[in-house]
């Protein structure tokens, strides 16, 4: 828990560093209030989880070449479904805490928006 507590802030401060410095050079990410600068957090951060995450089954097509399958049939002693378990589980592990670490900001920003 220590651990993706400390992610987390790793990832929003990375993230406001990103929004600060293109709020120097993009017009579109000019903020005008904290609730503006905590969005862009948002969207940033999920941005990179949209863009990282793997779509699952439907999106892997490694597994219908020819090609591919007659060269891995060729490696019969390295366990391949071992490792894309572990790409699976990496990458799920990787698309949950980038989205958990959008929601504090995303809380905050309507905090701010609807209550102050």
């Amino acid at each position: 828990m220590k651990r993706l507590i400390k992610q987390i802030a790793i990832v929003n401060l990375i993230a406001a560093i990103v929004v600060m410095v293109l709020s120097q050079y993009v017009p579109a990410f000019k903020t005008t209030g904290l609730s503006d600068f905590l969005f862009y957090i948002v969207i940033v951060v999920w941005a990179i989880a949209g863009l990282t995450w793997d779509g699952g089954r439907e999106s892997r097509t490694w597994n219908d070449d020819p090609a591919a399958k007659q060269s891995s049939s060729m490696v019969s002693d390295h366990d391949f479904k071992s490792d894309q378990q572990t790409q699976i589980h990496h990458n799920y592990q990787f698309g949950l805490m980038m989205f958990i670490a959008g929601l504090p900001a995303l809380v905050s920003c309507i905090i701010l928006r609807w209550f102050v």
